[in-house]
């Protein structure tokens, strides 16, 4: 998959799979989100809504299938590796933040990351965002 300009799309995922300990739940899913474009994801309770964007961020030890960031093969990479590449998971109605927009969620997400300048992922959000 490329987009119209022929770069790598922002993320490509193919053929995941993925366990809760004996349950396979997602079984050789394929998503792609090219750079501009946003994705909304929804499903009941228990569909998998939850254990896909977790295999996608290297939440889940039980997973199986080809993950890239910017063409990036980041497969086996952890959670914390991701983060570097501008992937993050902020958990819902945790009460992490006590009233947040979403313009402060992604600005904490983000917050590290804007140490680094050359993480392409935060200079499209800061530049979207108008900081």
């Amino acid at each position: 998959m490329k987009t119209a300009a022929g770069a790598p799309p922002l993320l490509l995922a193919h053929g995941l799979h993925a366990w809760h300990d004996t349950s396979h739940v997602l079984h050789g899913v394929d998503i792609g989100i090219v750079h501009g474009d946003s994705l909304g994801l929804r499903g009941r309770d228990g569909r998998g809504t939850s254990t896909l964007i977790r295999t996608l961020l290297g939440h889940m030890t039980g997973r199986q299938g080809r993950i890239a960031i910017d063409g990036h093969d980041l497969s086996r990479t952890r959670p914390h590796e991701l983060a570097r590449h501008g992937a993050a998971y902020v958990p819902e109605s945790r009460r992490v933040f006590p009233n947040p927009t979403v313009h402060d969620i992604l600005e904490e997400a983000t917050e590290d990351l804007a140490l680094r300048p050359s993480c392409a992922t935060t200079q499209r959000w800061r530049a979207s965002a108008g900081s």
